[in-house]
């Protein structure tokens, strides 16, 4: 982004572009011959702060106001890049993405364009971006850099108010600001049409809003959504006393019998076989306790046996914390399952906007006359907002601006500029012969004199 700093001190002639230029290069002549003054030798002033592409730019864009001696000589097209603009590619994949996407939401219909997607791939998708990173701001609307930043970490941890506000539609839920976020989305290289998909149906269909939304999003995914013994017993194993707390402590030795590194090994032996009786039927009776936010201990009968090898209220405090983190993940996914479920209902169809324009010819050929047009759709006494979806968007001329510009605000009259002023002229001339005939047909069957207003 170019920032100027402007110095209300100075003049405007001052800190004008063109003069700083001129100042800079004096400056750097006298530093490339310091050798011959060598004794008073300064330093250079900093030009950090300056950008030398962001200034020829200025330059060759205020060109064109200028004239020659003060600046229009700097008009140059050698650093100018071919650019298609986005509206050029609306048969492209993204603009078929886009296009499926805003005409989903304006016609809030109940269908569907891509297939629904398993609980699953919901889930991976909030797995995939952690909760812990900076979430960047957006706001419901058009902002070109969703075609270049992935704002899905964004759409991942605000996943639960979409849901609620898409589905209620508030006031504040502007249509036509979700229509074109969503469109915008869609038009990214990267976009989950999958993800997309959803958000749309949360604002299409009635009954995604009587989905109950957690209040708590998953926090450790990558813990899952099932408790796992494998943890459970990791975690009353680390809760187990020592063996001088067991009751082999209390074990005597038989001085006849046996020697005292006999008994050792003996006691050991003991404590270790009772202690993971005792870790295998804790961890039995805390997974029963599933599915819960936090296991509660009651009374049992093996509870004093096991409390002998086990601090049992250590072990609930570590458990209740995976605990609840396994219940709000599970409760999350039987709420993605039902987003699932409910997306099964809707109707898929088979989108056509992608094949209405089949024959449109190998690259750089344009050929008008082989492209498929779409029928307009008449009503009686008006035309209204609705056609502006289903339509087709019309023919682009096949020449860059800047060759009209060449052509037309220079005065170019060669043959070369003549004859592609007339191929333009002819291609135009055909397309609009042809639109004319597609509306006459319909018009043949019904007259004006029989509409009603």
């Amino acid at each position: 982004m170019q920032m100027v700093i402007w110095d209300s001190a100075l003049s405007s002639l001052a800190q004008d572009s063109l003069f700083f230029k001129e100042v800079k290069s004096l400056l750097d002549e006298k530093f490339r011959r310091k050798f011959l003054w060598s004794t008073a030798y300064e330093s250079p002033p900093d030009w950090s702060y300056l950008e030398p592409g962001l200034l020829r730019r200025s330059l060759i864009r205020s060109s064109v106001f200028r004239v020659s001696g003060f600046g229009a000589e700097e008009y140059t097209h050698a650093l100018d890049s071919n650019c298609l603009g986005r509206d050029r590619l609306q048969w492209s994949k993204l603009g078929i993405r886009a296009l499926n996407s805003a005409e989903l939401v304006y016609n809030e219909r109940d269908y569907i364009y891509y297939p629904s997607v398993d609980p699953g791939t919901l889930w991976n998708f909030h797995c995939h971006y952690k909760k812990d990173k900076p979430v960047p701001a957006f706001e419901l609307g058009y902002d070109a850099c969703y075609l270049m930043v992935n704002f899905y970490q964004s759409v991942s941890m605000h996943w639960s108010s979409l849901h609620t506000n898409l589905g209620s539609k508030p006031p504040s839920i502007n249509k036509y600001k979700v229509m074109m976020w969503l469109s915008t989305l869609a038009y990214a290289d990267e976009a989950e049409m999958s993800i997309i998909q959803t958000l749309i149906s949360f604002y299409i269909i009635p009954e995604m809003g009587t989905i109950q939304v957690p209040q708590t999003l998953p926090r450790q995914t990558s813990d899952g959504y099932n408790c796992k013994k494998s943890a459970i017993e990791s975690i009353v194993m680390s809760s187990c006393h020592s063996i001088d707390e067991s009751p082999e402590a209390n074990i005597v030795r038989d001085l006849r019998s046996e020697s005292a590194e006999d008994f050792q090994t003996h006691k050991i032996s003991l404590f270790r076989r009772h202690r993971a009786a005792a870790i295998d039927e804790f961890t039995n009776v805390i997974m029963n306790m599933r599915p819960c936010r936090a296991p509660t201990m009651t009374r049992y009968d093996g509870l004093v046996a096991v409390s002998q090898y086990v601090d049992v209220q250590k072990a609930l405090i570590f458990a209740s914390a995976l605990f609840e983190c396994w219940y709000d993940n599970k409760c999350f996914f039987e709420y993605l399952t039902e987003i699932e479920t409910m997306l099964g209902r809707v109707k898929e169809i088979q989108t056509l906007l992608g094949m209405t324009c089949q024959d449109i010819g190998p690259t750089g050929s344009w050929r008008p006359w082989r492209v498929k047009h779409a029928q307009p759709i008449l009503t009686r006494g008006l035309i209204s907002v609705d056609y502006t979806l289903p339509s087709l968007a019309p023919f682009h001329v096949p020449f860059s601006g800047t060759d009209l510009t060449d052509f037309v605000l220079r005065g170019n009259r060669s043959e070369e500029s003549m004859a592609q002023l007339s191929t333009i002229q002819n291609a135009m001339q055909q397309d609009v012969e042809h639109l004319v005939d597609c509306f006459q047909r319909p018009l043949e069957k019904n007259p004006v004199s029989s509409w009603k207003c």
